[in-house]
């Protein structure tokens, strides 16, 4: 067998086969049936307008799974895969959550500072900054374990802010 036109049998048969159409396929797994059925299609036609008789039906088998096996591969890859220049929402946390988490422990500490002000001239805590203290302690608990890896939960800002109650 030769892979010149006019040579051997098979590679004849093969070469006037891929020469016949193209297919473009979209990244879902419905592609994989559309690939299998266009394969087959392609190779089950003679294949020539005098008449020449189509590949032999375990070829076409064999070539049809190669095919749903190639398309099922690559439409999971490319499926699975990230753009490598691309920052996701889990990596910009993992990056700026120890920094969001330093400047929120910061407002913490001016909150703390404000609030023992109020009591020492109005003699009572302010509610606000309680209701605000209880919301930012828990987001930078929920921050803590995620980080840390002890929760899979997301804190703000990809879950609602923590309720204070």
């Amino acid at each position: 067998m030769d892979g010149s036109r006019g040579g051997g049998d098979l590679g004849s048969h093969v070469l006037s086969l891929f020469h016949r159409g193209r297919l473009e396929l979209a990244i879902a797994p419905s592609t994989v049936r559309v690939a299998r059925h266009w394969t087959a299609r392609q190779l089950s036609r003679p294949v020539s307008a005098s008449g020449q008789a189509s590949l032999a039906v375990d070829i076409v088998d064999a070539a049809v799974l190669a095919v749903s096996e190639l398309v099922t591969n690559a439409v999971r890859a490319v499926s699975q895969a990230k753009p490598a220049n691309v920052i996701l929402p889990e990596e910009l946390l993992a990056v700026g959550g120890p920094v969001a988490f330093g400047v929120a422990q910061g407002i913490l500490w001016i909150a703390a500072l404000v609030q023992f002000l109020w009591l020492l001239f109005a003699g009572e805590p302010n509610p606000a900054i309680v209701q605000f203290g209880r919301s930012l302690s828990r987001w930078l608990a929920d921050t803590g374990r995620y980080l840390l890896c002890s929760s899979e939960a997301k804190p703000f800002p990809w879950a609602s802010w923590p309720s204070a109650d």
